[in-house]
């Protein structure tokens, strides 16, 4: 049966997994029964990335289709790498003129765009979930307006404590994702929130604790994750914990050596969290002394005792020359770096999902791979120099294929020096499109003429902002057309530079430019983007102005 002879249940089943533009971009006007049905469904619309002329396109369909605003169910707008993509939207619509919306994802918000969202957020009746990044200004006030909404799932830059939020409850939140959190944050948290069953922090920093620390109540969680924990001593996280007497569930990430101290989590284990089901950890630790490294090595064997087999923590460890790696099967961060000059491997409990997890991966010239290393998932690879010596990736090559799947690796990092053998890295890497390196390495790329054609082939996304400028005399050399010749159908590319003519010159050489990050920028670059960015199908992204 060909697609088109499906019936509508079925195609409407399949619409549900796909974003709603490329909905609309593949199946308007095909014929008027698509045209009809694809107006029948609930949207689900991510701009993230989209070209702008297909996002222009898009939201002009709605102002001719106003009935399309009531289909949309979940939106995603984001002024990363697409400066202005917000500003455009809210510009055309309110946003409570999407009444059925129930997922709101906004990253990367510009403070004008916070004073125009602030008045409509509340009056989304329907709104389930709610992300948002923004500047701390703009997180201050985001915040006072959490509690006017009916939010369940909310996902924040900061629990900024000076917000008025932190007098008032957020009675109806029971998912919580924080990007940054200090200690004194978790007690005004818990103060205005009643019911929070999960709460997921990626960077945890250390601050004193309020006095009153002692009267915060967290029974409620039962899902506890921190990716990133930043505190020395043992005795915060032992202190939180005690105070979640219902938690099941607990992942920890850290390079804190206080972590690695099977004796402490046990007692804390038994004590304090008797519902505790699963727990989840990976601690590092790097020093050059040798003798305080045999310690943490007795604490990680510590760690393989009857104890941890009966809670079914089954714990592996490395030994490199300076750093010390301790974790739970599967291993649960998403990069590992494959070190050279590795001492041991202890790996008592393996499978094959010990390493489904990381989808990016760091090798170096004289990275030591077992049997145990095999990594199916990842998507973005990084070459890097050994520390002893220049990039030379031939004893690499012959393992690629046991340490990776190389189709699925879509971005490649090359780091240090160039070698004449990542061109047969490349070749395996046949579904690569993307690209960070420096401008010293595209150097010796021009000496070969294969390369430039594989690569011209490949590469839509390109970063080369690595601190070395692009000037005039790029230009002048004729390097610039050397690499407008590498890289002539990039469509995203990331580079620093200080003249107009050089930005120009990216802009009328590379015809299929969707997007280009600038870094930081002079007034004059600033001026010209101000005066021209209109006239070009191009997203222009900066950081700052000098």
């Amino acid at each position: 049966m060909t697609f088109e002879l499906m019936p509508n249940e079925t195609l409407i089943e399949c619409f549900q997994y796909l974003n709603g533009v490329d909905i609309f971009y593949s199946f308007d006007q095909l014929n008027n029964r698509f045209s009809k049905l694809i107006r029948s469904i609930p949207l689900h619309l991510n701009f993230y990335q989209l070209k702008k002329s297909l996002y222009h396109q898009f939201c002009q369909s709605m102002i001719s289709n106003p009935k399309m605003k009531q289909k949309i169910v979940s939106l995603q707008l984001s002024n990363e790498y697409t400066n202005g993509q917000i500003s455009f939207l809210l510009s055309l619509f309110s946003l409570n003129e999407f009444t059925h919306l129930r997922s709101l994802k906004l990253f990367n918000l510009h403070d004008d765009n916070v004073q125009r969202i602030l008045p409509m957020l509340p009056c989304l009746f329907n709104l389930h979930s709610f992300s948002y990044t923004c500047q701390e200004n703009g997180s201050l006030q985001m915040m006072d307006v959490i509690p006017k909404l009916n939010t369940r799932i909310l996902s924040i830059s900061e629990f900024n404590i000076l917000s008025r939020v932190t007098r008032k409850t957020m009675l109806h939140i029971i998912s919580l994702n924080i990007n940054q959190c200090v200690v004194e944050d978790l007690f005004h948290l818990f103060q205005c929130t009643m019911i929070l069953k999960y709460l997921r922090i990626q960077y945890f920093h250390h601050d004193d604790a309020p006095d009153n620390m002692i009267l915060i109540n967290m029974s409620s969680l039962n899902h506890f994750i921190i990716n990133d924990f930043q505190i020395k001593d043992f005795e915060t996280i032992e202190f939180l914990l005690t105070k979640m007497s219902n938690l099941t569930f607990l992942s920890i990430s850290s390079s804190q050596c206080q972590m690695i101290n099977a004796f402490r989590w046990q007692n804390l284990i038994t004590n304090s969290l008797n519902h505790l089901h699963t727990f989840r950890f990976c601690f590092d630790y790097v020093d050059n002394n040798r003798q305080k490294m045999n310690e943490i090595i007795r604490e990680c064997q510590a760690f393989q005792t009857t104890f941890w087999y009966e809670h079914h923590c089954f714990t592996n460890y490395e030994i490199d020359e300076f750093r010390l790696l301790v974790f739970t099967t599967p291993y649960i961060r998403k990069q590992y770096e494959l070190f050279p000059v590795t001492r041991k491997f202890i790996y008592e409990f393996n499978h094959t999902s010990l390493f489904d997890n990381v989808t990016h991966l760091i090798l170096h010239k004289d990275s030591i791979q077992t049997r145990f290393h095999y990594f199916p998932n990842v998507t973005s690879l990084t070459f890097k120099s050994s520390y002893y010596c220049p990039l030379s990736t031939d004893d690499l090559i012959e393992n690629l294929y046991e340490i990776i799947n190389p189709s699925n690796i879509k971005h490649l990092t090359i780091e240090g020096g160039y070698d004449t053998s990542i061109e047969k890295i490349i070749n395996q890497l046949t579904n690569m499109n993307s690209l960070t390196t420096r401008k010293t390495i595209l150097l010796s790329l021009l000496e070969n003429q294969k390369l430039w054609e594989t690569l011209n082939k490949k590469i839509i996304n390109l970063n080369i902002s690595d601190g070395y400028l692009f000037t005039d005399n790029d230009v002048e050399h004729g390097f610039l057309n050397s690499i407008h010749m590498i890289f002539s159908n990039i469509e995203r590319l990331e580079c620093d530079l200080t003249d107009v003519d050089v930005l120009i010159f990216f802009l009328t050489s590379c015809s299929k430019l969707s997007m280009i990050s600038l870094g930081y920028i002079s007034r004059e670059i600033h001026s010209w983007i101000e005066s021209n960015a209109s006239s070009f199908d191009i997203y222009f992204d900066f950081k700052w102005i000098k």
